[in-house]
């Protein structure tokens, strides 16, 4: 194909994903959003490449399609120039964001998790389950 179009790039990233090549979609993904590449994401290719990241277990794939929409969002509303000056400007007095986080209920008793917090009475099973996650999820087909 000389010329790639968004309905070849879908194409390609769905059928890797169909055929278990996950890291193959991703790769093909990330060569789409290059800066060599004419065509630019859209809402399909970003149904199409997020299985690959859960069957993957690839997290900061994840948050670069998660980026990439987002910035795709602010270009397409014009307010790009807006968002990277709050971005400065929040950046320049020392705001930071919340960090990751979940919660989870168990027996009624609520469990807030912290990236990276080794508080939990529990942490060394829980960090050492989640590092066992990726492979059980493999071991089971996705």
């Amino acid at each position: 194909m000389p010329k790639k179009n968004i309905v070849s790039w879908i194409s390609m990233i769905s059928g890797y994903i169909q055929d278990g090549l996950a890291s193959e979609a991703l790769r093909l993904f990330d060569e789409m959003l290059s800066d060599d590449s004419e065509v630019k994401s859209n809402w399909v290719t970003v149904m199409s490449v997020l299985p690959a990241c859960a069957r993957s277990a690839a997290l900061d794939w994840a948050r670069k399609i998660h980026a990439s929409a987002r910035e795709k969002m602010y270009t397409e509303a014009g307010i790009c120039e807006e968002v990277n000056h709050l971005r400065a400007l929040l950046k320049s007095q020392g705001v930071k964001k919340n960090l990751d986080c979940s919660w989870i209920e168990i027996n009624g008793k609520a469990h807030l998790f912290l990236r990276g917090d080794t508080s939990h009475s529990q942490s060394k099973e829980i960090y050492r389950l989640l590092e066992e996650l990726p492979e059980k999820i493999k071991a089971t087909g996705y």
